[in-house]
This record gives C-alpha cells, structure tokens and sequence, in this order.
C-alpha cells in the first residue's frame, strides 16, 4: 500500500503464498529501511519452519534457511537475529552464514524484541522446574 495515497485509493493484495518454498510466509519484522520483511517459512501441516525474506521492491521471497524461527532485523539491513532449538543465532542475508550467538540452557529462549536503536535486546527465558514424588500404594 502507498502511505502518500488514501485509503480509498488503495488496493491491498496479500504478500505471498509460497507453494515453490513449502509452505506460508508469516512476517515477523520490518527492515529499518522499510524495503523488506523478514519472517517464517513454514511446511503446510508440518511445524518445521525456517527464515524467509520478501522483499517489497522486487516483490519476491527469498528462503535463507531451513530452521530457526521469529526473526528481527539488526539495523545494517542485513544481519537477522533469530531464534533456534531454544538458542539465538544470527544471520547474515547476503551470505547465508549463520551462528549461535546466545544460549541460556538448561532454559530455552522466547522470542527476541530489539529496542529502535538496536542496542538493548528484550527476550523470555523458559524454564521447566519438576519435583519427583514417591507413593507407596496400598
């Protein structure tokens, strides 16, 4: 949509479907620039995922991996931050490379928020506690 045009003048259309990737595109974050979004790729019926980007200029998706799921941008426009098994790993978009960067085991990591300017980090740590117990049955 054009933000300069109103809103009567407007024709939205959905961004993508991706059949040819597997699956639906769920966007998860705007570039800083406003040019790209990047977010989840997932299987139809199956709960594997992995990290798409749609570009709003060419209007294309682009897969970058196979796993990891809610990615954020960092502020270069290039580099991702995302989640994975629990752990946070980063990604650079131009090469595919990708790395833990953060783990908080035993625990798992929640979703990743960065603030506007990218300096402070926001994320959930999950953690499963359990007693055992022991009963004698008469």
């Amino acid at each position: 949509m054009d933000v300069a045009r109103p809103w009567k003048e407007q024709s939205p259309k959905p961004l993508v479907a991706a059949p040819e990737l597997g699956g639906r595109f769920y966007a998860w974050s705007w570039s800083s620039d406003g040019r790209k979004l990047a977010g989840d790729l997932r299987n139809e019926g199956d709960a594997s995922s992995g990290i798409g980007i749609y570009s709003l200029d060419t209007e294309r998706l682009e897969r970058l991996t196979d796993y990891g799921t809610r990615p954020v941008w960092l502020g270069d426009n290039r580099r991702l931050l995302f989640t994975r098994q629990g752990q946070l790993h980063g990604l650079d978009s131009h090469s595919g490379k990708s790395r833990e960067v953060l783990s908080v085991a035993p625990g798992t990591m929640g979703g990743v928020t960065l603030s506007p300017d990218a300096r402070v980090m926001y994320f959930s740590v999950n953690v499963a506690e359990a007693d055992i117990w022991l009963a004698t049955l008469n």
